[in-house]
């Protein structure tokens, strides 16, 4: 289970069967769009419901809206991860060794194992054609400027101490991105981080 915006980072996983998405209220626009997005909300409700699932993982802890999502698909047992943790070492856990813990009940246990995100191989050679030949054959390291969320923002000097840090260690090059439309409240611009960060 997805939400609109993060599903696509999932398409083409070979370790994943099926991804089912939804698209939250808040990144709706009119009411039209609004009830369409409900409409499908419930019949993925009722598609879900059919299947009669066994297990619900709930990832991010036992949050009130995924919990009574998880109560809507009525399966066999809802499991969540505990908000906060920590570890054997008494250190805060991390949010993946929190999921990651969820599956000991299924025999899988140990440290997780590295991230690993598919591209889509179309688009990736739609951008690999447009680098500029100074880019060209090396490591390239994209950086998302862009949050919604003011306290998720990071600020340009962080970017550009990262960025520093990478190209020493691996020489590697980098795309940016960001939103270019600076007129959404709920989605700022970065072309101005953008400019400062490239400088």
């Amino acid at each position: 289970m997805a939400n609109s915006y993060n599903a696509p980072v999932l398409a083409g996983n070979a370790d994943i069967d099926e991804v089912f998405a939804y698209t939250k209220g808040k990144h709706l626009g009119s009411g039209q769009e609004q009830f369409a997005a409900l409409w499908r909300r419930l019949r993925l409700v009722m598609s879900l419901r059919r299947q009669r699932i066994d297990d619900v993982i709930l990832p991010g802890g036992a949050q009130a809206s995924a919990t009574r999502f998880a109560g809507w698909v009525a399966p066999g047992r809802v499991i969540a991860a505990p908000l906060n943790g920590s570890t054997t070492e008494g250190r805060t856990s991390h949010e993946v060794e929190r999921c990651f813990s969820l599956l000991a009940g299924y025999g899988i246990a140990g440290t997780p194992p590295p991230c690993h995100v598919v591209a889509d191989p179309v688009l990736v050679q739609s951008i690999v054609v447009r680098l500029p030949s100074t880019l060209a054959g090396r490591r390239l390291v994209a950086l998302q400027l862009s949050a919604r969320k003011p306290k998720q923002r990071w600020p340009v000097e962080l970017f550009a101490a990262l960025a520093k840090t990478l190209h020493a260690e691996s020489d590697c090059g980098f795309l940016v991105f960001g939103r270019r439309c600076s007129r959404r409240p709920m989605h700022p611009g970065d072309d101005a981080k953008a400019a400062e960060l490239v400088e």
